[in-house]
């Protein structure tokens, strides 16, 4: 298999297992932190940002 191949499962397991969290959260209804919090790094996103940021790495995840 060449190596590339490799990044690009590392790459997916990644996404996959970011999106967990971040969609468990969101539609639990709790806040989480996400890229799109402000300030940025400090504040948590509301569940939907975060059921939508949850999905969008499964989706990548999943592409890969």
């Amino acid at each position: 298999m060449e190596w590339y191949a490799y990044l690009a499962y590392f790459a997916a397991g990644a996404l996959l297992a970011n999106g967990v969290p971040h969609f468990v959260n969101g539609i639990s209804g709790k806040r989480f932190q996400s890229p799109f919090a402000w300030p940025p790094g400090v504040g948590e996103s509301p569940p939907l940002v975060n059921v939508l940021w949850g999905s969008a790495n499964f989706a990548g995840g999943f592409a890969l």
